[in-house]
C-alpha cells in the first residue's frame, strides 16, 4: 500500500518541483494504476487493491499540491484529481477495469502535457 507513496516521496526528493517532476510523478502514478489493473484482470485482488490504494494516496498528495496553485488551473487540477481518486476507489471496490481505463486515459493526457513542457514542445 505504501509503494505509491514511497515512489512519490522519492520523486519529490530527487526531482525539482517543476513541470518535469510532475510529468515523472504522473508517469509513476499511471504505471502503478496499470499494475493494479493487470492484477485485477488476473483476479489478484490483494495486489490490485494495494496498487489502487497507493495510487489514491498519491492523488490525495497531488490534490494538496493543486490547491497551492492559484486560480482556475489549481481548481481544475484539484477537481480532476478528486474525480480520479473517487473513480479508482469505485473501480477497486467493484473490480471494474473500465473505470480504471477512464482514469488512466485522463491522467495519461495530463502526464503527456507535463512531459511535453519538460521537453520544450
Amino acid at each position: 500500500m505504501t509503494s505509491g507513496i514511497n515512489a512519490y516521496r522519492r520523486i519529490q526528493r530527487e526531482a525539482a518541483p517543476d513541470e518535469a517532476s510532475m510529468g515523472t510523478l504522473l508517469r509513476v502514478l499511471v504505471d502503478s494504476i496499470l499494475v493494479g489493473q493487470r492484477a485485477l484482470m488476473q483476479s489478484d485482488f490483494a495486489t490490485s487493491n494495494k496498487h489502487l490504494i497507493a495510487a489514491q494516496q498519491v492523488l490525495m498528495q497531488l490534490r494538496s499540491a493543486a490547491r497551492d496553485l492559484a486560480g482556475e488551473l489549481g481548481q481544475n487540477l484539484n477537481d480532476l484529481y478528486a474525480w480520479a481518486e473517487m473513480t479508482l476507489g469505485m473501480a477497486n471496490t467493484s473490480h471494474d477495469v473500465v473505470l480504471i481505463d477512464r482514469v488512466v486515459s485522463v491522467l495519461s493526457n495530463i502526464r503527456d502535457g507535463f512531459e511535453g513542457v519538460s521537453e520544450g514542445g
